[in-house]
């Protein structure tokens, strides 16, 4: 009876040390700290892909919208120029829209291009930002280029777009297709 009773003792002290159990607690928070880093790594760069597409995306479609209104000016009347250029921040483009003449202003204000939509003989006042966190391009002595600059049928159109540590240089130049318009 005693040999019967001293192997029921040792099989209830069959199990695992304190040492084992910490050593398997801290295994496991190595692979899964190694996981939640993979897994948050890859989640901050689709989230920058995402902005960057954005921001690509955005870009892209403001400046086709520039494009197209800038290759159709029109002169309002004889005296007036087709596109003009406002100070040193602002462009102003005549052209039809919906059959209508309208004036399109751009500008740079406030870190943001906006844009208003007119009739010819209207100053723009309502401005709605098209593209945000703009900033001037610089040149090989870091004084900043202007932003739009008229010269004889072309438009050149200059800034830097910023999210994040993602940015985009436009530098584009655009023509215009109506004679003497300038």
């Amino acid at each position: 009876m005693g040999k019967l009773s001293s192997n029921i003792i040792n099989l209830k002290n069959k199990g695992f040390t304190m040492l084992e159990l910490i050593l398997v607690v801290a295994l496991m928070l190595i692979v899964l700290s190694g996981i939640y880093g993979l897994f948050f790594f890859s989640l901050n760069s689709y989230n920058d892909s995402i902005d960057e597409a954005n921001l690509l995306q955005e870009s892209s479609t403001t400046l086709m919208w520039m494009d197209r209104e800038i290759r159709q000016a029109t002169r309002p009347i004889p005296a007036t120029a087709a596109v003009e250029l406002v100070g040193n921040n602002r462009l102003d483009i005549y052209t039809y829209i919906n059959d209508d003449l309208k004036r399109v202003s751009y500008r740079i204000q406030d870190g943001a291009l906006q844009k208003s939509i007119n009739e010819t003989n209207e100053d723009p006042v309502s401005w709605e930002s098209i593209i945000t966190a703009v900033e001037p391009l610089l040149d090989q002595f870091s004084n900043p280029l202007p932003y739009f600059q008229l010269d004889n049928k072309s438009v050149n159109v200059r800034f830097k777009v910023t999210i994040g540590d993602k940015s985009i240089d436009i530098n584009n130049t655009y023509f215009v297709r109506s004679k003497g318009v300038i």
